[in-house]
């Protein structure tokens, strides 16, 4: 059964229901994957399902959820994440191949 919790909890309920990505407040936004659509905190629809949160696009007709929405800008890695991959490139824009080292301990 289904039971739409209190807004006050809205934001814990979001940190517990969407465990791929960080939700610092209600305003932090992310893209849906599913529809393409940019969807805020406030925005997601959040219920209570057997007392564990199930959030969801509120896009009609999508069935989107935590694993389908990426951060706007970047979407497809969180910054940290990010900044690793970037490492990878060296200043004049080619790419870096990382060594092998040989089976031996750095």
């Amino acid at each position: 059964m289904r039971r739409h919790p209190p807004r006050a909890d809205k934001l814990d309920l979001l940190r517990r229901g969407d465990t791929y990505r960080k939700w610092e407040s209600l305003d932090d936004h992310r893209v849906c994957a599913v529809c393409d659509k940019r969807i805020s905190g406030r925005q997601v629809e959040v219920s209570l399902v057997r007392g564990k949160p199930k959030l969801s696009c509120p896009t009609e007709g999508c069935n989107g959820g935590p694993r389908e929405w990426v951060y706007p800008g970047n979407p497809l890695t969180s910054k940290k994440s990010w900044l690793d991959w970037c490492r990878l490139w060296e200043d004049d824009g080619r790419p870096r191949i990382p060594q092998p080292n040989n089976g031996l301990a750095s």
